[in-house]
């Protein structure tokens, strides 16, 4: 497969000065389809798992859904913009032609990767909007034991931040150019001319995709460290919630890359035309991995044959054990008591020593704690009960 579709007479490109080495049609290809594969892997195994574990399909769930059948859709256009010889392919100038003439030459292989670009745009943005607002809403199914909490307002307000941020970008791209979208691939005069903010909004898209992953990433680890387990259990149960930080990695690339576009500006030092293959191979990488991510909690689950809906609801647990406690009377004597009414489900939990063992069993101990097992500083609990005192 040629990586350049110019004719034996055109004249030599600019080298741009931002890296494109590894931009040609065949890694175009490989992106466009080895990250929409992984995520239908991921997506299918994540459902596999709620199926198996009969855990409740929710909003965590279903909002990938639409985000799975975006990264296709862009995948697809990559195949066809690079067979088609527009992404990943310099359009060298016609031999002689002086450099300015970049801002008005104009062929099919250019108009097909910017009509690409403006396609994969308005897809990504939706795409990594519901990723974000999957991943968040995940974490209020693990974190939110009422809605009064402060991880719950927290959340909802990143909830409102992702809705607003999707739906602004969008119509961002969409009216990139005002009125006048078919500019939108057309030469670089009538761009900058009809879209003389598009360097300003790349840059702002970029920026504030890294500013909301991070605060993604950030918000649950407060969570956990109120959790009373040991470091290292801590470190293994952050590292779960911190796969995340591969996408943070690729959307900073990404824009790294717009600042570079930014600076650079429009030259004829650089190769447009291998530059947006770049912006748009690096938003695949970012969608392709945060759909990957999103995943990774639940095959850790799956790894684990850990049943899902038993595992979130006893970290959900955790949480609300303070508010459970206060019901409690509790006084001092030589010996522990409890009395119990109600119910016929019985589960077995370690004796609390300042709950530290409670929410090591909520966390589980999943390779070695044995739920079946009682000794003598077990309690029985009924799931259905009303607890009239605890004597410690």
């Amino acid at each position: 497969m040629s990586t350049n579709s110019s004719s034996p007479n055109a004249a030599p490109h600019m080298k741009s000065p931002i890296d494109v080495s590894y931009i040609n049609e065949r890694s175009m290809i490989v992106v466009g389809a080895l990250f929409p594969t992984l995520s239908i892997i991921f997506v299918c195994l994540r459902f596999y798992v709620r199926q198996k574990q009969k855990a409740k399909i929710l909003a965590d769930d279903l909002l990938l859904l639409p985000a799975l059948a975006i990264i296709i859709g862009m995948g697809i256009a990559f195949i066809i913009g690079a067979r088609g010889h527009g992404l990943g392919d310099t359009k060298g100038l016609p031999a002689g032609a002086p450099p300015e003439l970049e801002f008005t030459f104009l062929t099919p292989q250019i108009i097909l990767t910017e009509k690409v670009q403006f396609i994969c745009q308005l897809m990504s943005v939706i795409c990594i909007g519901c990723i974000k607002l999957s991943v968040v809403m995940f974490y209020r199914r693990i974190f939110v034991t009422h809605n009064k909490s402060w991880f719950s307002w927290a959340s909802s307000i990143i909830c409102g931040v992702i809705v607003a941020w999707t739906i602004a970008f969008f119509f961002v791209f969409l009216f990139y150019c005002g009125t006048h979208i078919e500019k939108e691939w057309s030469t670089v005069v009538e761009i900058i001319e009809y879209c003389p903010n598009a360097l300003n909004d790349q840059i702002a898209i970029g920026v504030s995709d890294a500013i909301v992953d991070i605060a993604i990433l950030l918000i649950p680890i407060p969570m956990i460290l109120k959790l009373h387990l040991d470091t290292a259990r801590k470190i293994m149960v952050m590292s779960i919630f911190l796969l995340g930080g591969f996408a943070v990695a690729a959307s900073i690339v990404r824009m790294a890359i717009f600042i570079q576009v930014v600076v650079v500006g429009f030259t004829p030092a650089l190769d447009g035309d291998k530059d947006i293959s770049l912006i748009l191979f690096w938003t695949m990488v970012e969608s392709g991995t945060a759909i990957v991510a999103a995943c990774l909690p639940t095959m850790k689950v799956l790894t684990h044959n850990i049943n899902l809906e038993n595992f979130l609801r006893s970290i959900k647990s955790t949480f609300s054990l303070p508010s459970r406690g206060s019901q409690a009377s509790v006084s001092k004597a030589s010996s522990s008591r409890s009395h119990v009414n109600g119910g016929s489900s019985i589960e077995y939990i370690t004796r609390p020593e300042k709950n530290s063992k409670v929410e090591s069993c909520a966390m589980h101990d999943m390779e070695s704690f044995d739920f079946s097992r009682s000794d003598e500083s077990a309690i029985q609990v009924q799931k259905t009960f009303r607890q009239e005192s605890i004597e410690v």
